[in-house]
């Protein structure tokens, strides 16, 4: 009892002093534990796994593991337990709730793998706070309290630091500007190695994302992008509201395209042999039936392809990819048929995208929308 509470007083004096000496910060030196359920561990810089512990700080550069919900008891456990006690005893599921100061809060729920990583870094006089939580599995809840409105003059300059603070990185994107509460999800797909579903959901807040190839922008509350696939394919979806995609061209201008309803967007990628470039190949299919696609080289100029039309079996699937986003994963094979064979090492391209396989994403069963508990 003694030692925890030595060790309470050296974190609290730790904390204060740093805000004494500093402050203007945005975050505490380490990260504490506000709630934790269950045998969740965390694995230190120096490769030291703990148990996690209420009202216990942690250091930068940790892994947080979050176990899965124990397994349903069997009618055997059941009738045991009704015997014994009466009633089934209620077993909350693993979570863990972390606060890197009074403004940034944050919630894991069971089956979550991440890393709290710090990226800050100095710049002139100053240092540019930045924390990273890599998320390979699981669930984030965010709860940013800061205050984001820009009312002109120096204090916006305090404002853009608040929202370049935070990165939440998945395996097809990185979440940035977050504000208020907001949840993001990486769910691996079953027997298809480095393949995952990404749900993105802001419910108070706002968000961006930003992948390969494409930058998603304007989500703001009560919207929601599903985006699936790995480092050859992503698929973008919408699951609720809209927003604005914008997608690289090589050396051209972005393309702005608004997604809503049943809008979906697919990017391709492989490495050329002719040329020596990195090719790409883009296609958005519109809520309204229309579709446009084109492909292009990394850093050139020309883009071929570009076709506008109507095609019903291909706003069939569109549909279907937004419609079953609840579901469990179908086809999740990236192979579709688009060649890259036409590429040369002028940097031109012939041709268009042949008819593709769906590749839909998954929003998890498991999230709820009780947004209060936190």
């Amino acid at each position: 009892m003694v030692q925890r509470l030595f060790r309470g007083v050296s974190v609290f004096v730790l904390l204060v002093g740093f805000s004494l000496v500093a402050p203007a910060a945005l975050f505490e030196p380490l990260f504490l534990v506000e709630k934790v359920v269950g045998a969740v561990t965390i694995e230190k810089p120096d490769g030291t796994v703990v148990r996690a512990e209420l009202d216990h700080a942690y250091p930068y550069g940790s892994k947080i593991c979050v176990p899965e919900p124990p397994p349903p008891y069997t009618p055997e456990e059941t009738k045991r337990l009704i015997k014994q006690y009466g009633s089934v005893p209620v077993v909350d599921p693993p979570m863990l709730r972390i606060r890197f100061s009074d403004d940034f809060a944050f919630r894991f729920s069971a089956g979550t793998k991440v890393g709290i990583l710090d990226a800050s870094e100095k710049t002139g006089d100053r240092i540019k706070e930045v924390k990273i939580l890599d998320l390979s599995e699981g669930v984030i809840d965010t709860f940013l309290s800061a205050s984001v409105v820009k009312t002109g003059g120096a204090a916006d300059e305090k404002i853009d630091a608040i929202l370049n603070a935070i990165v939440i990185r998945t395996p097809v994107g990185e979440a940035t500007k977050l504000s208020a509460r907001n949840r993001v999800s990486v769910k691996r797909a079953e027997g298809t190695p480095g393949y995952s579903s990404c749900l993105f959901r802001t419910q108070s807040g706002n968000m961006e994302i930003t992948g390969a190839q494409f930058h998603i922008q304007k989500m703001r509350a009560n919207s929601e992008a599903i985006l699936d696939g790995d480092a050859e394919f992503t698929s973008i979806n919408v699951g609720r509201g809209e927003f604005t995609v914008r997608f690289e061209r090589g050396a051209d201008d972005k393309q702005a395209v608004h997604f809503s309803g049943r809008t979906v967007g697919k990017v391709w990628r492989q490495y050329c042999d002719i040329g020596g470039r990195q090719a790409f190949a883009v296609m958005i299919c519109n809520s309204d039936g229309t579709f446009s696609s084109y492909s292009y080289l990394e850093g050139q100029t020309g883009i071929s392809g570009a076709i506008a039309a109507t095609a019903q079996s291909t706003s069939e699937k569109s549909g279907d990819a937004a419609s079953d986003a609840a579901d469990d994963f179908g086809d999740t094979s990236s192979s579709d048929d688009f060649s890259f064979d036409s590429f040369d090492d002028s940097g031109s391209a012939s041709g268009t995208t042949s008819e593709t396989t769906d590749s839909t994403s998954s929003s998890d069963s498991s999230f709820d929308d009780n947004w209060l508990d936190f």
